[in-house]
């Protein structure tokens, strides 16, 4: 999850989003959050382990469609004939008919072979109450906040993947991504800024590293295809979400040789067989080992109609206080924001 700009490959961030990400990383005043049941919550401290899941079993699987409909509008309608020059000039063989092939191949296995673990940013003021929204999701069935903190989380989601940023087409990935509520206007202007860097600087994008067939144009495909995973409808803004994203296009392939430390089940899910990877959060013979105490900054347990909440700390405790004698007591608080349930 480098962030290095120095290198020769196109980045699979768009321009302004890798910069969030950067920014994101740096704030001090900003933690990930991961929202779930109090059941769910549970099995995370009982089996240290976060699942991460197929993007076509997502809570909403118009998320994606939104941005592949971004895409379309904007790159293969508004940008076309800007697109179809830099192809050309690039030498993409057979042009913008085989970028767009390409692409609408691409997207079909997307939700069958991308992974996504979904967070949120957590900022001070939520410290101890959670965010309301989030609450109202989960409320009926009592939520659970999990605060991490950010450098231990960042370390520990690094030792999964040695694929960063800049890793090229055909390649599995790994990336943490925040999701973007933005609508065509932005997306235009960050791929014109794209292209226009393409356009100007021929030279490197057709030499060195790029002499393989379609080198250029194959991350610029890429590019696109990622474009679809952090869009969202302005309307989810509240939502605050950041997702670290596995994917390979290629049916998977890569997946056990590169995500070497993410582990691979079978469970069932709300009553639905699937497939997961699995990371665990801690544990003492694995290379990665952090620590429940030091990954834990904080545990929410949210507002609900069940008068439950004291035993559910009470529960929380004594089996993470088992996992690791120096988690204290005090980092789990009740959120006493009235939820209208």
């Amino acid at each position: 999850m480098s962030t290095d700009n120095n290198s020769s490959k196109l980045p699979l961030l768009l321009p302004d989003v890798k910069q969030f990400v950067q920014n994101y990383y740096e704030n001090v005043n900003t933690d990930f959050v991961y929202y779930t049941t109090a059941e769910t919550a549970f099995y995370i401290i009982k089996n240290k382990e976060i699942w991460i899941r197929n993007a076509s079993l997502m809570n909403d699987r118009q998320e994606i469609k939104f941005g592949d409909e971004m895409v379309r509008r904007v790159l293969f309608n508004e940008l076309k004939s800007e697109l179809e020059e830099i192809l050309n000039n690039v030498n993409y063989e057979g042009g913008i008919d085989a970028f767009i092939e390409g692409y609408e191949r691409i997207e079909k296995d997307i939700l069958k072979n991308t992974f996504i673990l979904s967070f949120s940013q957590h900022s001070k003021n939520e410290d101890g109450i959670g965010r309301l929204s989030m609450w109202r999701e989960y409320g009926k069935k009592t939520g659970i906040a999990f605060v991490f903190e950010k450098k231990a989380l960042l370390e520990l989601l690094k030792g999964f993947s040695t694929i960063s940023m800049e890793s090229g087409y055909g390649e599995p990935f790994a990336l943490l991504m925040p999701v973007l509520y933005k609508e065509d206007a932005f997306f235009k202007q960050q791929y014109e800024a794209v292209l226009k860097d393409i356009d100007g600087n021929i030279s490197r994008y057709t030499s060195g590293d790029y002499t393989r067939p379609n080198a250029c144009g194959n991350e610029l495909l890429l590019l696109a295809c990622i474009s679809t995973l952090h869009f969202k409808h302005l309307g989810f803004l509240e939502e605050k979400e950041i997702r670290f994203v596995m994917s390979s296009y290629e049916d998977g392939v890569g997946f056990y040789h590169t995500f070497r430390d993410c582990f691979k089940k079978n469970e069932v899910i709300n009553g639905i067989p699937q497939s997961i990877y699995s990371i665990k959060l801690s544990d003492n013979n694995y290379k990665n080992h952090i620590g429940l105490d030091k990954l834990i900054k904080q545990i929410i347990i949210g507002p609900s109609k069940h008068n439950d909440a004291l035993c559910i700390k009470e529960s929380l405790f004594d089996l993470i206080s088992k996992e690791d004698s120096l988690f204290k007591k005090d980092k789990i608080y009740l959120s006493d924001i009235p939820l209208r349930l």
